[in-house]
């Protein structure tokens, strides 16, 4: 096998001169651009897979552990803005009630003293 261009270029015009330049062409296409030995096997790849899995792996499942983790003071912190928020509602509520109450005891006592003072007024 030619180990660069300048004897694939020999090779091709040997060829060509022998057999025709198409089937010179067709030749060098079919064969690599490299070396045999430069090429990977599927076994080779295989193995690159294995110390891929092997090395990162591990990093996956520790980064994995770390985010589940950030996820987990996350939701503990949703669940403490909830919990402040519920109380905040109650609070809201309580306030609400004592206002409501304080607004219609006042109503109650303006409606009276005006019916009292009505009725003073009609009785003298």
């Amino acid at each position: 096998m030619p180990k660069g261009e300048e004897e694939r270029l020999e090779l091709l015009t040997r060829l060509t001169e022998a057999i025709g330049v198409d089937a010179a062409r067709k030749i060098m296409e079919s064969l690599p651009p490299m070396q045999w030995d430069q090429l990977a096997t599927k076994d080779d790849l295989k193995a690159l897979e294995e110390r891929l899995v092997n090395e990162f792996g591990g990093k996956f499942a520790k980064i994995n552990g770390e985010m589940n983790g950030e996820f987990a003071k996350v939701y503990g912190e949703f669940a403490d803005v909830r919990g402040e928020i519920k109380d905040l509602r109650g609070s809201i509520s309580l306030e609400i009630a004592r206002q409501t109450r304080t607004l219609v005891f006042t109503m109650v006592g303006f409606a009276m003293t005006v019916w009292i003072s009505i009725l003073a007024i009609g009785v003298s």
